[in-house]
């Protein structure tokens, strides 16, 4: 009984393991780059915003910058909070960060999961999101955010 739980444990991992989507180019550093707007209430802030990190030879990222400027004079008061944010690849179009949030003028919003999705053409490094965080914020890319070297999901 014993083996056999141990082989349905070992099976269990294996198949998770195949299924497993991740973010690349493993091992580089990245940056991420285009417009974005953060609402709350009526009041909108739209800005330019930077996100820079790196993927780990898993295949796993994190985002250790984010910068928010240009558009709105507000931009200067955004300051992401709960850095660094785990990123996830979560399909082969699709990716995840985790714990994300920002304060500005709109007050204290998040830390939510955010969804990224692929945007235009495999490996074009192009991705959207539209996310609602606690805090009743919402925020989103108004044209894709693109990243240098192009990220892109692979299942290996």
């Amino acid at each position: 009984m014993k083996l056999l739980t141990t082989l349905t444990v070992a099976l269990l991992a294996a198949s998770s393991l195949a299924n497993a989507y991740t973010l690349n180019p493993k091992g580089k550093s990245f940056i991420a780059k285009g417009p974005t707007s953060a609402s709350k209430g009526g009041l909108t802030i739209a800005c330019t915003s930077t996100f820079k990190g790196s993927i780990n030879s898993l295949g796993v990222g994190t985002v250790t910058s984010a910068t928010f400027t240009a558009g709105s004079a507000l931009c200067s008061g955004v300051k992401a909070t709960g850095l660094p944010w785990k990123v996830t690849a979560t399909s082969l179009t699709t990716a995840t960060v985790h714990k994300a949030g920002f304060t500005s003028a709109l007050g204290n919003c998040g830390p939510n999961s955010v969804v990224l999705h692929q945007y235009g053409a495999y490996k074009s490094g192009k991705f959207t999101f539209n996310a609602t965080f606690t805090g009743g914020c919402t925020a989103k890319s108004t044209a894709p955010l693109v990243s240098t070297p192009a990220l892109y999901v692979t299942n290996p």
